[in-house]
Order: C-alpha cells, then sequence, then structure tokens
C-alpha cells in the first residue's frame, strides 16, 4: 500500500491474469484496500482489466457482501455504462450471475440518475 501511495501509477499496473491491484482487492473482498486504492485515484474505477471487466463488473458478479457498491456508484455513476470486450455492461453481469441485491441497486441509480424513465425504459445506457 505504501509502494501506492509513492508511485500512483503501479495501482493501474495490471499482472499476469490482467488483473489490476484494485480488481484483486474487489475480487478477495477486502473493502479497506479498496477504499484506499479510491482514496489514491478515484479513476481506477474505470481501469480496465481482463476481457475488459472494470471492478464494477466484478461486484456486479460476485456480488455487494462488503457494500461496495454503493461507494463505487456514489463515486462514478456512469460506470454503470462501462462495457466489456464482449458487450455487456454491469446490468448484463448482474443478471447472468443472477444476483439480485446488485440489480436492484443498479437500476436505483439508473433511475436516480435519470437514465431510466418512469415505466423502466432506459433513456441513454
Amino acid at each position: 500500500m505504501e509502494m501506492m501511495k509513492l508511485k500512483p501509477s503501479f495501482a493501474r499496473k495490471l499482472n499476469q491474469q490482467y488483473l489490476s491491484p484494485l480488481h484483486l482487492a474487489v475480487r478477495k473482498g477486502h473493502r479497506r484496500m479498496v477504499l484506499h486504492f479510491l482514496e489514491i485515484d478515484k479513476d481506477l474505477i474505470h481501469a480496465k482489466g481482463k476481457n475488459g471487466n472494470t471492478p464494477l463488473h466484478i461486484i456486479s458478479e460476485v456480488g455487494n457482501n462488503n457494500g461496495l457498491l454503493d461507494r463505487f456508484l456514489k463515486i462514478c455513476p456512469q460506470s454503470i455504462r462501462a462495457v466489456t470486450i464482449k458487450n455487456r455492461n454491469a446490468l448484463h453481469i448482474v443478471v447472468e450471475n443472477d444476483r439480485p441485491d446488485v440489480l436492484q441497486v443498479l437500476i436505483q441509480t439508473l433511475y436516480q440518475s435519470g437514465w431510466l424513465d418512469g415505466i423502466g425504459y432506459c433513456k441513454t445506457v
């Protein structure tokens, strides 16, 4: 962690599996470490790893057990729009992985951001 403070660019480096330190921390459920990375650089939310997955895509896959989803969406609600190399966004990944808790938060964010109209149709996503 100290290394990231001294050389923030290390937080963007991908390992041999094409994952950044933030991707790994999210996947392993290390909440404090994730929050620390985001303190260093909020733009890490947009970091693309293997197959174009962002950290939000990983939360959509593994679930929101550590409560990071709200934090990610508060920092950058537009991250919902990011797509993988297979053109999948967080909503696709949530449905594919049967994560209704995450789906509810994503839809609520879309609605509050004005990207979803009153009857459930997406305006810009």
